[in-house]
């Protein structure tokens, strides 16, 4: 079952509008504008509504008997090749020229969807059945954050951008293929849109696979970046020992300042040591107070000696 479908029936099963009947119309209007079509037959005209949630379903069939009262007729049909099981259908064959008007359903620019605009109730009310009929979201686990709308109805969605502006979210148009799509990809727009149409659980547990990706990604990158810090001290404590080595075994020590004899003394004796630590044992065990920058400059001065003495040997 993907992430959407559970979002969706989760949504379904925790937004519960039956006080508010003008909440509940602007749902119906959406699910009939966006997932049912009017036909006609030799008993007379009939809108049929379809949809591959059988939640949604339930929702449809539940608020359409509660407003208008109406016979329904339902079927199920299996559509493998689409992926899904099955998609059900809810046919409304009473009441239907009344549904028809009191939602305008032959205009583009109905009243009532106009009036949304100017209440925020019944504006969530139709974004969440926007949402529930042709709405998707990616599972915040992968990383990929992405919430859409797809239609292609090019003046229902313009409609339904509308609302959103007017929550102001900063929801964008794309063309793909016969569709256009609605989409939002930040985060923290997803989990205010989820909390807009109601799901609560939903932005619980999308805030928490959020916080739970994060840790572990900073973790993640905790841990590699110790890694490089460990072998570039590993790489510069070696290329340091190569040239204490080489002086050890070709120059005369007594020549060399006391001061680059004990950084000597102290690398080999703690050749996985930091600066910060080599920093720290010379301070607590021979009491010298020195910077970072000195104990770059010590070891600098000795690879300074340890090539100059190999470049004469050359030339000798």
């Amino acid at each position: 079952m993907s992430y959407s479908i559970n979002v969706k029936e989760d949504i379904c099963k925790e937004i519960n509008i039956d006080n508010n009947l003008e909440s509940i119309k602007a749902e119906l209007e959406a699910f009939l504008r966006l997932c049912s079509e009017i036909g006609k037959n030799n008993t007379g005209i009939y809108i049929e509504f379809s949809t591959m949630n059988p939640q949604v379903n339930r929702r449809f069939i539940k608020n359409i008997k509660k407003v208008f009262n109406c016979e329904l007729e339902l079927f199920i049909k299996e559509q493998k090749k689409l992926n899904h099981d099955q998609i059900y259908f809810v046919k409304i064959i009473t009441k239907v020229n009344e549904i028809i008007t009191t939602f305008d359903l032959f205009s583009k620019k109905s009243s009532t969807k106009e009036s949304y605009l100017k209440n925020d109730d019944y504006l969530r009310s139709y974004l969440r059945a926007a949402f529930l009929a042709k709405g998707s979201v990616s599972d915040p686990v992968s990383g990929n954050y992405h919430l859409e709308i797809a239609l292609n109805n090019t003046e229902e969605i313009l409609y339904i951008q509308r609302l959103m502006h007017k929550l102001e979210f900063d929801a964008r148009l794309v063309k793909r293929r016969n569709t256009v799509v609605l989409y939002m990809k930040k985060s923290d727009s997803i989990i205010d849109f989820l909390r807009v149409i109601g799901s609560t659980k939903t932005v619980f547990d999308y805030e928490n696979a959020i916080i739970r990706r994060n840790l572990v990604s900073n973790v993640n990158k905790g841990i590699a970046c110790e890694i490089a810090n460990q072998s570039k001290t590993l790489n510069s404590a070696m290329e340091q020992m190569k040239y204490i080595k080489y002086l050890e075994m070709n120059y005369p020590l007594e020549k060399l300042d006391p001061k680059l004899l004990m950084i000597m003394k102290v690398r080999k004796e703690n050749i996985d040591a930091s600066l910060n630590e080599i920093i720290k044992i010379l301070s607590d065990i021979y009491n010298e107070k020195i910077t970072k920058s000195g104990v770059n400059h010590r070891f600098r001065k000795i690879k300074e000696i340890a090539l100059e003495h190999k470049e004469n040997k050359k030339v000798e």
